[in-house]
């Protein structure tokens, strides 16, 4: 499969809304140590059996303050029962490779992300929806409490006992993707610190970078998500990126 990105034709991230109002309480706070605050809960949720529900997202993003909300909505608590949340701010776009490789997803597409993970097993088990919930702006909490009632429900059916661990050619591939994505976040995260800050002048360009990179995330999302749905293949054809212009 060469998949080359052409055109654009993506939701581009609402950056006039980066700026959470003055009187909302953020929902997402940066931990001195995300790595072993994600493993606890990890072991919580071992514990307890319940499925891990890791979210990432960021008190800029108006999708990710949605979903914050729709997460202390009355509608969830009893869907929250069965799982365990960890909730981890990605502040401006930091790299999360160590708190999220573990479960062969060492990148995040966009805030927020949403991750239904098995206790035990540690198997990601929402890799081909979970884009639908960087755009929880347009969703609900009656939606999220019946995506997230599925999963729930559905390990009875043993559903975690059908994700496939990642061949190595593959995680080889999705961990040089994701360098390549956090290299390019690392660009973004500046800009947007630097206009948060009251820098003006740097709109221009974040605007036309981010532009780039949401173009980019999203296509090597939907690529790596038909990569894993037939990664039986011995030999896959991996997709080719061209290079983004600042970089």
């Amino acid at each position: 499969m060469k998949a080359v990105i052409q055109g654009c034709g993506l939701l581009l991230f609402a950056l006039l809304a980066v700026t959470p109002a003055a009187a909302e309480e953020p929902y997402f706070t940066v931990s001195n140590n995300r790595l072993a605050y994600v493993q606890n809960a990890q072991k919580e949720a071992v514990v307890r059996d319940k499925l891990l529900l890791l979210v990432v997202g960021a008190n800029w993003c108006h999708d990710s303050r949605a979903l914050g909300k729709y997460l202390q909505d009355d509608a969830l608590q009893p869907v929250l029962s069965d799982y365990v949340l960890a909730k981890v701010d990605a502040a401006w776009l930091d790299n999360l490779t160590p708190v999220l490789a573990p479960y062969g997803h060492p990148a995040y597409f966009g805030t927020p992300s949403v991750m239904v993970i098995a206790p035990n097993s540690k198997q990601l088990l929402n890799r081909d929806s979970m884009q639908r919930w960087q755009s929880a702006h347009n969703e609900s909490p009656e939606a999220l409490a019946s995506y997230l009632t599925g999963f729930s429900q559905g390990r009875s059916d043993g559903i975690d006992k059908n994700v496939q661990n990642t061949p190595l050619p593959l995680a080889a591939f999705e961990a040089e993707q994701a360098a390549r994505l956090y290299a390019a976040y690392a660009v973004l995260g500046e800009l947007l610190a630097q206009e948060k800050s009251g820098d003006s002048n740097v709109s221009t360009t974040l605007n036309a970078y981010w532009r780039e990179v949401s173009e980019y995330r999203h296509q090597l999302q939907s690529d790596l998500s038909e990569l894993h749905r037939r990664q039986s293949e011995l030999e896959p054809d991996f997709p080719e990126y061209p290079p983004l212009s600042f970089m």
